[in-house]
């Protein structure tokens, strides 16, 4: 069935707008095209609503504490976590010997780092160097953000509170020394709790940043993520989109907590040492965690049935869910750094106030882990020969269950790059805070194969294919039998000049699930999806740019159909400190199955990636404006309108608004 769009006008005007496109190449948005790709890749997978937000967050923290290159060695360039070990080197080489970078264009001359990858490290990286770097260090800085977010004219009075969401962030740095705080209330959610009174979510850190053997200590809450994250990972999910070329292996860490998942982090103390080329962190954390509790018919104990991961408490239910389990996590990680290569080890205990117990009648739960107490090892390393730098890493459970990650990054020449990652995570391997490249945020249970290429066919033109196969041996959440996953995408990316830019792709995808036909056993569905994408954007030099994005997908077996057309008009004015961000689009989608995502502009630490669905528009106007050097102002007002089959039109409206102090 064909798809049908009533907006003629203004699909005339859009597909207008694409054609003035053709050919031209675009000033680079605030986040580079494959960063907001990776963005819709975690919103598509992920079944973690928060990864989208701290991987941007973590962008964000990028952006504002950008990496001097110029002054940098490997661990912190590593801070840029899309760079191989290779690009690393590379790039260290290139200013030891030829002195420090001049201008971004030059970077993109360093053996193994083509014009993809200086794009997207054009936004989290700083030439400065010398006495500007130590006066920034040593200078005082703090930031207050207060976000509001609300639906105007809904009211929900089944809610204990109020449908207003409310985000309020402060940090200050004064030399060495790092604080702040985080609060935040979800819609329906009451600000102050009733037992215990206290804000719904509050989250604080005080940290100390050294130089010494002593780098780093922090108290309060802080995350963690080393090796390629098997074992410990609280930092961002790695979905594994076929066009990244850029694998994410990034740099051991543990860092002050920021982000507003309310159960994957750690509260307690950490602290990072260094001695030469070996490093440690140590860790201890007492957290309370949601969670769903039953009663054992035979003992009459509580045990949990499980984690609740979402972090709402707006009904009756949800709030009998939360802090009720108390978690106890300690470890410490060790690695070394050598010439081309680095080695590390990974050992985490975690103990929880209650038992779990996998319901037996449940055949998916049947590789569940049950128990108080669950520990994980794991090895890891790093290295570089000539071209090819390979990584891998291997955790278990009490040296049985196994999680195996192997990959390599090759770059024959400086214009062709080649992935690989093969994964391998038993049904049997538990963790409760680790996330490996591919693996889901609840569920490990995965063999897959990952690769992918990018060419510079020519000066400025890119081809970027790629492929993820991957099979769930066991059974999982709608699957009742070992099911098959594919994903498949080439990408044509041409950038003529540096305002103008276009890319076009196509990917295909394959998932397996149980079919709803009868009510026995269930049957094996197969849902194959289509997708065609046409991204174009040009700017000007006094501050415009324009950016219009075509979509089209076609589902199977369904055969359901769905197109969006968005044309997105930013604005950055040149003599006042003001800047907008507009977007009108059209979509219509035939379904669910058919439905079709599109990354926006958003407030500082939000993001929003919409499932558009069914028949109808999506606009959105963002206004930031600066009072004076150190407050700014945000104001984003988003409009969902959506029109039935019977001729009735319906929609949602939202309002953000965001105060911003610091300097």
């Amino acid at each position: 069935m064909a798809v049908h769009i009533t907006y003629k006008k203004e699909a005339v005007v859009l597909l207008f707008a694409v054609a003035l496109h053709l050919g031209i190449y675009g000033q680079q948005p605030a986040y580079p095209t494959q960063i907001t790709d990776i963005a819709e890749e975690l919103a598509i997978e992920s079944d973690d609503p928060e990864s989208v937000s701290v991987f941007l967050e973590i962008l964000d923290e990028l952006y504002k504490n950008p990496v001097k290159i110029n002054e940098s060695g490997e661990e912190e360039l590593s801070r840029l976590f899309f760079l191989s070990g290779y690009q690393i080197k590379s790039l260290l080489y290139h200013i030891s010997t030829t002195g420090s970078i001049q201008s971004v264009y030059e970077i993109a001359s360093v053996p193994g780092i083509d014009r993809l990858t200086v794009e997207l490290m054009v936004p989290f990286i700083s030439l400065e160097k010398g006495a500007t770097t130590v006066a920034i260090n040593n200078r005082t800085r703090a930031e207050l953000i207060s976000s509001l977010i609300f639906k105007p004219g809904e009211t929900d009075t089944t809610t204990p509170g109020s449908e207003l969401k409310s985000l309020t962030k402060f940090n200050l740095t004064t030399g060495k020394f790092q604080g702040g705080f985080t609060l935040e209330k979800d819609a329906g959610e009451r600000f102050i709790g009733q037992n215990p009174k206290r804000p719904e979510f509050l989250s604080a850190h005080l940290a100390y940043n050294g130089s010494g053997v002593i780098r780093q200590i922090i108290l309060g809450d802080f995350s963690a993520k080393f090796g390629l994250g098997t074992n410990l990972n609280t930092r961002f999910g790695t979905a594994l989109s076929p066009t990244a070329t850029n694998l994410m292996v990034g740099k051991d860490e543990i860092k002050p907590y920021t982000s507003t998942d309310e159960n994957n982090f750690f509260r307690g103390i950490a602290s990072h040492l260094t001695v030469g080329g070996l490093n440690a962190s140590l860790f201890l954390s007492r957290n309370q965690l949601d969670a769903t509790l039953g009663i054992s018919n035979e003992s009459g104990s509580e045990y949990i049935e499980n984690l609740y991961l979402a972090g709402y408490h707006n009904s009756q239910p949800t709030l009998e869910k939360k802090d009720v389990v108390t978690s106890t996590v300690f470890g410490t990680n060790l690695y070394y750094n050598l010439r081309s290569s680095k080695i590390g080890f990974t050992y985490s205990r975690e103990s929880f106030s209650l038992p779990f117990f996998p319901d037996k009648n449940d055949p998916s739960k049947l590789y569940g882990f049950s128990g108080t107490d669950n520990q994980v090892f794991s090895a890891y390393y790093r290295t570089v020969i000539n071209k090819i730098t390979l990584f891998g890493e291997a955790s278990t459970n009490d040296f049985s269950n196994l999680a195996l990650v192997q990959g390599i990054n090759i770059r024959p020449t400086d214009r062709l790059a080649i992935n690989f990652i093969y994964r391998d995570y038993s049904p049997s391997f538990t963790t409760f805070h680790g996330r490996g490249p591919g693996a889901s945020s609840s569920t490990n249970n995965e063999k897959g194969l990952f690769g992918n290429l990018s060419l510079e066919i020519y000066k400025h033109l890119f081809l970027v294919a790629g492929a993820d196969i991957s099979q769930m041996p066991w059974l999982g959440y709608r699957k009742n039998f070992p099911s098959l996953k594919i994903k498949e995408e080439i990408k044509l990316e041409f950038g003529p000049t540096d305002n103008a830019s276009m890319e076009i792709g196509y990917a295909l995808g394959y998932s397996e699930f149980n079919g709803t036909d009868g009510t026995g056993m269930p049957s094996k569905e197969a849902i194959e999806t289509g997708r065609l994408n046409f991204v174009g954007s040009f700017s000007t030099e006094n501050g415009l740019t324009l950016k219009t994005r075509v979509g089209y997908k076609l589902a199977k077996p369904s055969g359901e159909q769905g197109l969006m057309v968005l044309q997105d008009i930013n604005y950055v004015a040149p003599n006042i400190p003001l800047s907008l961000w507009f977007r009108f689009g059209i979509f219509n989608t035939e379904g669910w199955d058919s439905r079709l995502y599109a990354y926006e502009n958003d407030l500082l630490n939000s993001f929003s990636v919409p499932a558009l669905s069914g028949r109808g528009t999506r606009s959105y106007l963002m206004v930031k404006y600066n009072l004076g050097r150190y407050v700014e102002i945000r104001v984003k007002y988003g409009v969902t309108t959506t029109l039935a089959d019977n001729g009735q039109s319906g929609g949602t409206d939202e309002l953000r608004i965001q105060l911003r102090i610091g300097r």
